[in-house]
């Protein structure tokens, strides 16, 4: 039977052999901490139209976004359609890409960020804080929006 190890597997295997430490934070460990608040999305948004979650100084360097983690939640259906990317400044779509957050047919609800359109490189690949940047929602379907408001949590990891 054939044994495959994952990059921490491999890493600690590596490590125990040279004597290093195998792993750092960025890759296992941590406290998870969740930023909660809330926006007012208004109606008929522009597409391209950014809403700012977080003010860039609220997430400390260092710190490893974990879109698994983080959610919008719709207080009342915002209208036919709404579909938002969420991400940094620099990266808009890094933690969320294409994340509809309603259909014809619903009335709101929680809405992952891991069940977005496209897998967000956040999943794929850790994004660690190197330069604070705003935490942004860009509007890229906006149909029949009405003004709504949005709960959402960014989760991001730091080590202890």
């Amino acid at each position: 039977m054939a044994n495959t190890n994952s990059d921490l597997a491999a890493a600690a295997a590596t490590a125990q052999t040279n004597g290093r430490a195998p792993i750092d934070g960025k890759d296992i460990g941590g406290i998870i901490l969740f930023a909660r608040g809330q926006v007012t999305c208004p109606s008929n948004p522009s597409v391209n139209d950014t809403l700012t979650l977080l003010d860039a100084s609220q997430v400390p360097l260092g710190a490893v976004f974990e879109p698994a983690f983080s959610w919008v939640y719709c207080e009342t259906d915002p209208g036919t359609a709404l579909t938002l990317d969420i991400g940094t400044t620099s990266n808009p779509d890094a933690l969320a890409d294409a994340l509809a957050l309603t259909t014809a047919a619903t009335t709101g609800g929680k809405v992952a960020f891991d069940v977005s359109g496209t897998m967000p490189l956040g999943i794929s690949d850790p994004i660690t804080v190197e330069t604070q940047e705003d935490i942004i929602a860009t509007v890229k379907v906006s149909t029949s929006v009405s003004e709504t408001v949005i709960q959402f949590c960014i989760a991001y990891r730091v080590t202890a």
